[in-house]
């Protein structure tokens, strides 16, 4: 929007611009300033996960090992092994604790780093 005393004006880019991209012109010292942005979406990082994942994960980011999870599930430390196996390939991770970045970053509205993947 630009301001010009109490006038306003929506910006449009003079080409197809990313969905979600907005713009506008405000006044600052005089100068007209081009203000970029994108909307941020919470949680739109992690990918879905099944009923069986997603209990695995809940367990895990609380702390159980492999052996905890397998007890409270009722199954084998191999299936979780496999379901974690998983729940990392599906989130990009490689471990524990960089999937746990990963979740509090999902949840805060961040991107993980790059040197975290």
């Amino acid at each position: 929007m630009a301001r010009h005393g109490d006038h306003a004006e929506e910006w449009v880019p003079p080409c197809p611009a990313p969905v979600g991209l907005r713009g506008c012109r405000l006044e600052l010292d005089e100068r007209n300033v081009l203000v970029m942005s994108f909307p941020l979406h919470r949680g739109s990082a992690l990918p879905t996960l099944t009923a069986a994942e997603h209990d695995v994960l809940r367990l895990v980011l609380a702390g159980a090992s492999n052996a905890q999870v397998a007890r409270a599930r009722g199954s084998s430390p191999r299936t979780v092994a496999n379901q974690l196996a998983s729940i990392f390939r599906k989130a990009g991770v490689f471990s524990r604790s960089t999937l746990a970045l990963r979740c509090a970053a999902v949840e805060l509205g961040d991107e993980l780093p790059e040197e975290a993947r």
